[in-house]
């Protein structure tokens, strides 16, 4: 049996890691060079805070922020996601006019919190480079950070990667047709069964080749959704089948870019994340040897207009650098 008072005084709470000189050192040789990269494409560095109310977290239904109090009595949080507060503290160090005529271009480099169960083989604390993109144009963005991203892995590993590409707005269209709060957590979790029997009593025909192929899709998933929308007479699902086909064609030029690189694309069309304020485009790269993807980002276009009153569009994503190192 191990003595908890023995173990507390030797080693750290579980997930937060003392990393050793080599450790640090190899740290800091994938951040610098990644700095330097970023810095040569116009970003600037920003520190935001390590603290924030809970409130700026769980208004995007984040469930995994560590919280305190303080001695005012307020409820406080570590920061477990830091693009909400980066885009809140952005725009409130920012006027409007700088905010409406500039493109802005930021990046960080933060540990976020994540509070976990402890039978779960994870890190609490995760050192995390950020990239804050905002006014990128909504047409040809999404290139524009795939190539950024490419560019900054290929910079810190000449690896091949797997790139999946999603947009969420399949999602919401998804949702629009269904109207079932368990959907998403069927999406999340890949239940292929739960989302056939959504579907059913949704009254969809073919449930259970819809469910797999959305959830698993095929490199032919795109003649499989024009398919569909031939196959079926109800005007909601047809036309979440007809945007679904759609997306297909809006793939082309990053496909195209990514010609010959070594980087395997895969279309992921129900690809989703826990967090709410994504609103569009979805991307993640995977690394042979790594579970989790440590890069991935999307775009989030009503994150400004939450704290600004403005309506620009903002992209960005983040590097886990401890899952690199």
């Amino acid at each position: 049996m191990i003595d908890n008072k023995l173990y507390k005084t030797h080693r750290s709470p579980y997930g937060f890691h003392f990393l050793d000189a080599e450790t640090s050192e190899k740290m800091d040789r994938i951040i610098s060079q990644v700095e330097d990269l970023l810095k040569s494409e116009g970003f600037k560095k920003i520190i935001p805070a390590s603290v924030d109310y809970p409130e700026t977290f769980e208004i995007f239904n984040a469930e995994d922020s560590i919280r305190f109090r303080d001695k005012l009595g307020d409820d406080l949080a570590l920061r477990n996601d830091a693009t909400v507060s980066v885009i809140k503290g952005i725009t409130n160090h920012l006027d409007t006019h700088d905010l409406r005529t500039r493109e802005h271009r930021y990046y960080y480099v933060v540990p976020v919190f994540k509070d976990i169960k402890k039978s779960y083989p994870a890190n609490r604390e995760i050192i995390q480079l950020g990239v804050e993109w905002i006014g990128l144009d909504k047409e040809g963005g999404f290139l524009k950070l795939i190539q950024l991203a490419e560019k900054l892995l290929k910079n810190v590993c000449s690896m091949d990667y797997t790139l999946v590409m999603g947009d969420v707005g399949i999602f919401h269209a998804l949702r629009n047709c269904i109207q079932n709060p368990d959907l998403k957590k069927a999406v999340l979790y890949r239940n292929a069964p739960f989302l056939a029997e959504v579907l059913r009593e949704a009254g969809w025909e073919h449930a259970e080749e819809i469910s797999l192929k959305l959830l698993f899709p095929e490199a032919t998933w795109a003649d499989f959704a024009r398919d569909m929308s031939t196959r079926i007479s109800h005007d909601c699902q047809k036309n979440f089948f007809g945007l679904l086909a759609e997306k297909a064609a809006a793939w082309e030029n990053v496909l195209t870019y990514l010609s010959g690189k070594n980087i395997h694309p895969h279309y992921d069309p129900l690809l989703i994340r826990k967090a709410d304020y994504y609103s569009g485009t979805l991307f993640e790269f995977y690394l042979d040897g790594i579970n989790q993807p440590p890069l991935r980002g999307g775009s989030y276009d009503g994150l400004i207009k939450e704290y600004s009153h403005l309506d620009l569009p903002a992209s960005g994503f983040a590097l886990d650098i401890s899952s690199l190192v």
